[in-house]
This record gives structure tokens, sequence and C-alpha cells, in this order.
């Protein structure tokens, strides 16, 4: 999946993912959550050492800034004094672990002029290279146990290039770690291998036994934004994947839900598909929304698109999401709607406890949401049914070992 990203959160919590081919952002004169002063501003009478012309940016800092705290935001190295500024390190300020919700570091990137010293030139504070811990988006690092795929940073399967942002599926044996025996006499060790893991809560997460259940054949990738919003709009650009069993997805989740687990918490899908050739596969793009109140009381609600592109060419995935309703676009044509009505309680004609009854008429659609992206391979969650007539799948769902059946059934090398 190729997707370019830019993403702002203004004061109206309009949140986008744009897609842009340079990414870059003017700088606002005031910032949320600082009082006073200017922020960054674009003019200074004498010119900065080192640069093509003009000033770039004089900071006025307020005596307080709220919301912020540690760290080291905006900070460079210049051979000389700035005029007004005492020299070293020339921008710098306490950054914030969490801005409005968003990680410290970098919060926006921006184009430089021409060349900064020390610099290379073009981006200079970068959202999401693939060897830094992204900030607007954060890698996930997990064994998921019904499909195939470990998700992992890996720069192979995760990368920027020509400022768009690529998840590039890769088989496991061919990381330098692991051979086709590693695969069902070996293991993968997560934190061994990228020092972290996002799912310690689940014994399979983070170290699989080739031996137990057959070391996910697949390496992908999956993001998720460290930013949360409650309504708004959220765009992707992208273009999917062609390729048998793959999985993309754009969704978003609950940070925090007072409502329980899933279903009870709700999921939007923005963008779901499958890979492979054919009818209703990489021909056709669909969103839903999945709400319930136990897994045995759930509903969705959905809609699909038919194209012959979504894999060679660019579309826009939107979600318009209000505290009355819920909508999803593809290059403007909308595909889903659903309206809270009275409540998702009645929507859903749902019998037992209301389980969303202390929130408003959309729950449990009134809670912070926050993004993924990522792209899955097979599994067992039935996305991929058992059927003959459309696919001649190399696994069933019920198997013992489904992800052995699947890689037992490639037809590569």
């Amino acid at each position: 999946m190729v997707v370019h990203v830019c993403s702002r959160q203004g004061a109206r919590h309009e949140w986008r993912i744009m897609v842009v081919h340079v990414c870059s952002m003017s700088v606002p004169d005031k910032v949320p959550c600082l009082s006073g002063g200017s922020w960054l501003s674009m003019s200074v009478p004498d010119k900065v050492p080192g640069m093509s012309g003009g000033a770039w940016f004089l900071m006025s800092i307020p005596d307080k800034v709220p919301c912020l705290s540690g760290g080291s935001w905006l900070s460079m190295s210049i051979p000389d004094k700035v005029p007004g500024m005492s020299g070293g390190s020339w921008l710098s300020m306490s950054v914030p672990d969490k801005v409005r919700g968003m990680g410290g570091g970098a919060w926006f990137p921006m184009s430089v002029p021409d060349k900064v010293p020390g610099l290379s030139g073009g981006s200079w504070l970068s959202m999401s290279a693939p060897e830094q811990a992204p900030k607007v988006e954060e890698e996930e690092n997990a064994c998921v146990s019904r499909e195939f795929q470990a998700y992992v940073p890996d720069k192979r399967v995760l990368f920027i290039r020509d400022g768009k942002l690529y998840i590039k599926p890769m088989l496991t044996v061919d990381h330098p770690d692991f051979t086709e025996q590693s695969l069902s006499a070996g293991k993968i060790d997560l934190v061994a291998l990228y020092g972290k893991c996002h799912m310690f809560w689940n014994k399979y997460g983070c170290v699989r036994f080739g031996q137990k259940s057959f070391v996910p054949p697949i390496m992908s990738a999956r993001l998720h934004s460290v930013a949360a919003v409650k309504y708004g709009i959220f765009e992707v650009r992208a273009i999917i994947p062609l390729g048998d069993w793959l999985w993309p997805a754009l969704w978003l989740r609950p940070r925090n839900s007072p409502y329980g687990s899933w279903p009870g918490d709700g999921e939007i899908d923005v963008m779901e598909s499958r890979g492979n050739k054919g009818s209703w596969n990489v021909d056709m793009v669909r969103s839903t929304v999945h709400w319930g109140t136990s897994i045995r009381d759930r509903t969705r609600a959905g809609g699909t698109k038919r194209g012959a592109t979504w894999h060679s060419q660019f579309h826009i995935y939107k979600v318009e999401w209000t505290p009355d309703h819920i909508a999803t676009y593809v290059d403007s044509h909308r595909i889903m709607y659903l309206e809270a009505g009275t409540s998702m309680y009645d929507r859903g004609k749902f019998s037992g406890p209301n389980i969303w009854a202390s929130g408003s008429k959309i729950a449990p659609f009134d809670q912070e949401f926050y993004f993924i992206m990522n792209v899955a391979v097979g599994g067992i969650s039935g996305y991929f049914p058992d059927s003959p007539r459309r696919w001649n799948k190399p696994w069933r769902n019920n198997s013992p070992n489904p992800a052995k059946d699947f890689w037992d059934g490639r037809k590569w090398p």
C-alpha cells in the first residue's frame, strides 16, 4: 500500500491525513496551547548565516507555554551567531512529550530553503522516517494470532520514498535471521529483533514458536496515530496492493472506552479490500461500521464501490464523523451513511441492557478514536471465506495450523 501522509488537527477537531507531493505545512500565526507571543515568524531584518537570504524563523516565546513539557523540540547548530540571538543552539524550547495528543519531537514537517548548515536540504522535521519512531504515526510490533503476518518496524516493509509512505509485505525467510526451517522449528522474538513489542498482554503476540504454532511466514507493517480525536473529517490518498491474500485496511478504533471491549467500543473501517484478482476482490473497496452489546449481539452497516484502478492509481478515502452520523466516501462518492437516529442501541435493534446508556445517541462513537493503517495477510477471521468457487485457498479457516497450510500452498519458490 502506498500512502502519502500529512496531518493536522484544528480547533474544531477536524483531522485529516492528506496526500500531496510535498509534505509541508505553513506555520499558523498562533498554535493551540500556546498563549501570547508569535510562535514562528518569517521576517527578520538581517540574514541568517549559511542561508540563501532573508531571515528564516524568529522565535518569540511566552513566559509560560501551557501544555508543553520536557524534551527538546526545535534545535540545530549554526556556525555563527544569529543577530539578536546567542550562538550555538538556534531554536530551542521545551518540547512536549505530547502536543494535543501527539508525540514529542517533530510536530509539523516543513520545507527547508536551499541548504541549511549541517542539513542536506529537503525536509527538515520529518514525521515518519523509517529509521526513527514516527511522531504522528507509530509502528506497531506484534504477531497477530488470526492472521499470517508479524507486524514489524522494519525499513524493508515500511519506508518512505519520493515523499510517499510504503507498506510492502515480505517473506519472513527473506529476513537474514530466518530460514524456511525456522518457520517450523525456530521462533520469532520481536523484542530480541526490534527492541519492542506492542502485545505483551498476549502470550503469543511477542514470541511465537514454530513447533507450537508456526512462525508467521510474512512480515508486514501496521501504523497507528499517536493523536486521537472525536468527530471530524479524515482523508487518506492511497493505492491499495495487488496480490493474493493481501488485506489492506484504513480504520479507526477508540483510544479508551467506558463501554468495554469490541464490539461494545465500536470500530470504523474506512476502507478494506482483498488483493486477489477477480470479482469482489481488488476490484472492490468497502467501508463498515461495527458495534454491538456483546460478541453474540452485534451488527454492522456498510457499503462497497467497484472500480478497476484501486491498485494502480491514487484514490481518496474519507470518513465524515459527527455527533449525528458517520459517512464514508471514495473520491467524493458516498458509499456508506449511518445515522444515529434516537440512539445506536435502537439503530442496532439490540435486546438486553443498553451498555451505552451513559453516552450520547451516537455512542459508542462518542469517544476519541485513533487511526490505523495496515496490510494484513490471510487469516482465519472469515474475511477470506472457505469458498472454493471464489478462491482456491491453500488453507481452511478451521485448520489446526492454517499458517503452515498457507506457506506450504504458496505459488512462489
